[in-house]
């Protein structure tokens, strides 16, 4: 598991309460190629409150899945390590960055085009919170 350092804006779904403490900094999703068939965000994570946050999942109505990735390189070879879920601790935060830990979006179901937005989702337990982050084609 990694351990998640942070501090931001999340937007909370209607019909479920959120991830306490969970904020979101300077969020973007990766504007693909034309046809591509999966997509990157990037974002800081941050836990503002006492106790650690776990996410179990990530989810997108865009996307038919969203996973939690981290690049690697292992015996020479890059790799991208699925993660099931990710501990946030207390008053700390983690960096989503481009050849590190990342969120992969698969399968979307429309284009997207640099200015649009994307909404994800994050479920801590049974708990949700979405946040709508801005498409761009390169580092905000």
């Amino acid at each position: 598991m990694i351990k998640i350092i942070g501090a931001a804006l999340l937007l909370v779904t209607a019909n479920s309460p959120a991830c306490t403490g969970l904020t979101i900094d300077q969020g973007w999703v990766r504007e693909p190629p034309p046809g591509a068939t999966v997509a990157a965000a990037f974002m800081t994570l941050r836990n503002n409150g006492a106790a650690p946050i776990t996410i179990t999942a990530v989810s997108s109505r865009r996307f038919a899945h969203a996973m939690l990735h981290q690049s690697m390189t292992v015996d020479g070879t890059a790799r991208m390590v699925a993660h099931e879920t990710l501990v946030v601790a207390p008053h700390n935060s983690i960096q989503l960055a481009p050849g590190g830990l990342h969120l992969m979006l698969m399968q979307p179901n429309m284009s997207l085009r640099k200015g649009q937005q994307v909404e994800i989702e994050f479920d801590c337990g049974g708990h949700r919170s979405t946040v709508d982050l801005p498409i761009r084609r390169d580092l905000p």
